[in-house]
Protein backbone atom coordinates (compact mmCIF):
# COMPACT_ATOMS: atom_id res chain seq x y z
CA UNK A 1 0.00 0.00 0.00
CA UNK A 2 2.76 2.45 0.80
CA UNK A 3 4.16 2.13 -2.72
CA UNK A 4 0.75 2.95 -4.22
CA UNK A 5 0.46 6.10 -2.10
CA UNK A 6 4.01 7.00 -3.04
CA UNK A 7 3.53 6.38 -6.78
CA UNK A 8 0.10 8.03 -7.22
CA UNK A 9 0.58 10.92 -4.78
CA UNK A 10 -2.80 10.07 -3.25
CA UNK A 11 -3.75 9.18 0.31
CA UNK A 12 -5.29 5.85 1.20
CA UNK A 13 -7.62 6.12 4.18
CA UNK A 14 -9.04 3.57 6.59
CA UNK A 15 -8.10 0.22 5.15
CA UNK A 16 -7.65 -2.86 7.29
CA UNK A 17 -4.53 -4.96 7.16
CA UNK A 18 -2.74 -7.53 9.33
CA UNK A 19 0.47 -6.56 11.11
CA UNK A 20 2.97 -9.01 12.59
CA UNK A 21 4.89 -7.80 15.61
CA UNK A 22 8.54 -8.63 16.31
CA UNK A 23 7.43 -11.21 18.92
CA UNK A 24 5.36 -13.04 16.26
CA UNK A 25 1.89 -12.00 17.43
CA UNK A 26 -0.51 -10.67 14.80
CA UNK A 27 -2.62 -7.57 15.04
CA UNK A 28 -5.30 -6.14 12.80
CA UNK A 29 -4.91 -2.43 12.14
CA UNK A 30 -7.00 0.29 10.52
CA UNK A 31 -4.45 2.27 8.52
CA UNK A 32 -4.28 5.64 6.80
CA UNK A 33 -1.27 6.49 4.65
CA UNK A 34 -0.67 9.93 3.16
CA UNK A 35 2.21 10.85 0.83
CA UNK A 36 4.40 13.76 1.93
CA UNK A 37 4.86 16.08 -1.06
CA UNK A 38 7.52 18.78 -1.47
CA UNK A 39 7.24 22.10 -3.32
CA UNK A 40 8.15 20.45 -6.63
CA UNK A 41 5.22 18.00 -6.21
CA UNK A 42 7.62 15.14 -5.53
CA UNK A 43 6.91 12.59 -2.87
CA UNK A 44 9.65 12.40 -0.26
CA UNK A 45 7.94 10.16 2.29
CA UNK A 46 4.70 8.66 3.54
CA UNK A 47 2.96 9.45 6.80
CA UNK A 48 1.25 6.39 8.22
CA UNK A 49 -1.23 6.33 11.09
CA UNK A 50 -2.89 3.22 12.43
CA UNK A 51 -5.31 2.05 15.10
CA UNK A 52 -5.22 -1.43 16.61
CA UNK A 53 -8.58 -3.06 15.77
CA UNK A 54 -7.66 -6.61 16.78
CA UNK A 55 -10.32 -6.78 19.51
CA UNK A 56 -13.01 -5.42 17.16
CA UNK A 57 -12.10 -8.00 14.48
CA UNK A 58 -12.27 -10.80 17.08
CA UNK A 59 -15.71 -9.58 18.23
CA UNK A 60 -16.93 -9.42 14.63
CA UNK A 61 -15.77 -13.01 14.07
CA UNK A 62 -17.60 -14.24 17.20
CA UNK A 63 -20.77 -12.48 16.00
CA UNK A 64 -20.42 -13.92 12.49
CA UNK A 65 -20.06 -17.45 13.86
CA UNK A 66 -23.05 -16.96 16.16
CA UNK A 67 -25.20 -15.71 13.28
CA UNK A 68 -24.10 -18.69 11.18
CA UNK A 69 -25.04 -21.16 13.96
CA UNK A 70 -28.45 -19.49 14.36
CA UNK A 71 -29.09 -19.55 10.61
CA UNK A 72 -28.12 -23.22 10.37
CA UNK A 73 -30.34 -24.08 13.35
CA UNK A 74 -33.41 -22.63 11.66
CA UNK A 75 -32.58 -24.06 8.24
CA UNK A 76 -32.22 -27.58 9.64
CA UNK A 77 -35.48 -27.70 11.59
CA UNK A 78 -38.01 -30.34 10.52
CA UNK A 79 -40.99 -28.37 11.77
CA UNK A 80 -42.65 -25.29 10.36
CA UNK A 81 -41.95 -22.00 12.06
CA UNK A 82 -43.47 -18.59 11.70
CA UNK A 83 -42.63 -15.23 13.19
CA UNK A 84 -45.69 -13.13 13.91
CA UNK A 85 -45.87 -9.57 15.09
CA UNK A 86 -49.07 -8.69 16.87
CA UNK A 87 -50.34 -5.14 16.56
CA UNK A 88 -53.28 -3.37 18.16
CA UNK A 89 -55.88 -1.75 15.98
CA UNK A 90 -57.37 1.52 17.12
Amino acid sequence: MTRRSWKNNCPKRHFEEPLQRADGTRLWIDTTKVPLIDEARGVYGVLGVYEDITERKATEEVRRKSEERTRLFFERQNVGMAFVRLTRNG
